[in-house]
């Protein structure tokens, strides 16, 4: 009698054993789906993000080339009596009366900010873009309200003015591109999904 009792639990500890076992066996096949589901999903959202990302980047340097070009040309289209201000009282400045010279100028100082500007961009905090615009912004209202009070200034004309402006724009775009960019997917953790597994046995 008591041999048979003690074959009767045994049998039924198996039966527990092996349905444990079953079930952390599924368990962890579903788990095991789940994660690479979930590192396919990233995967191609990372692969996505990265073509967008880098399609943007050369959407904004050609645009700030083509804006680099303008604004070059404009500032070697001074007046005879700014650009003989130049020659005479600022020497340094003479590379402007050259177009191509003046828009590599232009265009190096972008290329740089726009380098900067990405490396702190990926802290993840908009402050630094914010404070990149405002300076912008402040430059472009300070370089008008130069051009309008000093005699010297104003006497460079127009195109040379607009020239300047364009510099401040380019710089407002980049921290703009900058503000408006969309922030990178970030995959799932998988320890997330193994402490069920845990609670579940």
């Amino acid at each position: 009698m008591g041999y048979s009792i003690s074959l009767a639990i045994s049998a039924n500890k198996l039966t527990i054993d092996s349905t444990q076992t079953v079930r952390v066996s599924i368990l962890l096949l579903i788990t095991k789906s789940k994660r690479i589901n979930t590192l396919n999903r990233f995967s191609d959202s990372n692969l996505s993000y990265t073509f967008g990302y880098m399609k943007r980047i050369i959407s904004i340097i050609i645009l700030l080339a083509s804006l680099s070009s303008i604004s070059g040309y404009l500032l070697s289209r001074a007046t005879w009596i700014g650009r003989l201000g130049i020659g005479l009282f600022h020497r340094d400045y003479n590379f402007l009366k050259i177009w191509w010279q003046g828009a590599g100028m232009v265009f190096g100082v972008l290329f740089v900010l726009l380098i900067i500007q990405g490396v702190l961009n990926r802290t993840g905090s908009k402050i630094i873009q914010v404070v990149a615009l405002c300076a912008a912004i402040a430059g472009l209202y300070f370089s008008y309200d130069d051009f309008r009070h000093d005699l010297s200034h104003r006497l460079l004309g127009e195109r040379f003015h607009i020239g300047v402006y364009l510099f401040w724009i380019g710089w407002m775009m980049i921290s703009i591109f900058y503000l408006t960019m969309k922030r990178k997917a970030i995959p799932i953790s998988a320890n997330k999904t193994d402490r069920v597994i845990e609670q579940s046995l």
